[in-house]
């Protein structure tokens, strides 16, 4: 299965205001995320090497750097434009301990290999072909734990879904597709465990907010509550199940 990559080089206008809006405002499931990691206690006060996987233009690398500023955090993209802005972002702010690179998840990347402490991945894993090469990836650049925020499911089921959003332009003559793809949890573990991880553990994410539906007949996120008054979230036809997933060697 191929990586579509175009869907990550060809940004559309509303693709880029979600990377830009990640500097004001981060999402929720980010800012749970961290907290959820921070409370494990797996951000110390000694310098550490932090690599997040996916990271667009670097807002999470931003919003980690606040919270836990005495480390060293890298992130890694495929989208040069996204990378080359973020670096100049982190520059502006004087944030040297934050760098972005332009690299393939799909392709070698040796010089990676075992060179962080702690590797990231924030809602990333589920819009690609698939997980276990990334897993892989990870796993290889990664000395003491991996953790991931994505769509998983506590169960043996694996799905791939692949979205075809109509409304979007063509790309070099056909739809604009990305993946929605909705991992076992059973997998995934037994994966990082043949990757040398020993301890996996996840939580689902709850949202503490409403999110308005704004495009009714398209993708874009929005909740519903039910009577118990948790809220569960949606896009387009979809129930994203996001989860946060921890393996530590």
């Amino acid at each position: 299965m191929n990586q579509k990559v175009d869907n990550w080089i060809e940004l559309t206008p509303e693709a880029k205001n979600f990377h830009d809006s990640q500097f004001s405002i981060p999402h929720r499931n980010t800012v749970f995320f961290v907290e959820w990691l921070i409370s494990k206690g797996l951000f110390t006060k000694e310098k550490m090497n932090y690599l997040d996987v996916g990271c667009g233009k670097g807002g999470s690398i931003f919003y980690l750097n606040q919270q836990v500023s005495n480390n060293e955090y890298t992130g890694i993209d495929v989208n040069s434009e996204l990378i080359s802005s973020g670096n100049s972002v982190f520059q502006e702010k004087n944030l040297t301990n934050c760098k972005l690179l332009v690299r393939n998840l799909y392709e070698e990347n040796k010089d990676l290999e075992k060179k962080f402490d702690c590797v990231l991945s924030f809602q990333t894993l589920s819009y690609l072909p698939e997980c276990i090469v990334p897993i892989k990836q990870m796993s290889k650049m990664a000395k003491s734990w991996v953790a991931c925020s994505s769509l998983f499911f506590d169960g043996e089921l694996n799905c791939t879904v692949n979205i075809e959003d109509n409304n979007q332009p063509l790309s070099n003559g056909l739809p604009n597709n990305l993946f929605y793809n909705v991992y076992s949890l059973s997998k995934v573990r037994k994966c990082f465990k043949e990757c040398g991880f020993s301890k996996f553990s996840f939580i689902p994410f709850e949202i503490d907010v409403d999110l308005e539906k704004t495009n009714p007949r398209g993708k874009g996120s929005f909740t519903k509550k039910l009577e118990s008054g948790k809220r569960i979230i949606f896009s387009g036809p979809l129930h994203m199940p996001w989860h946060f997933i921890l393996a530590e060697r």
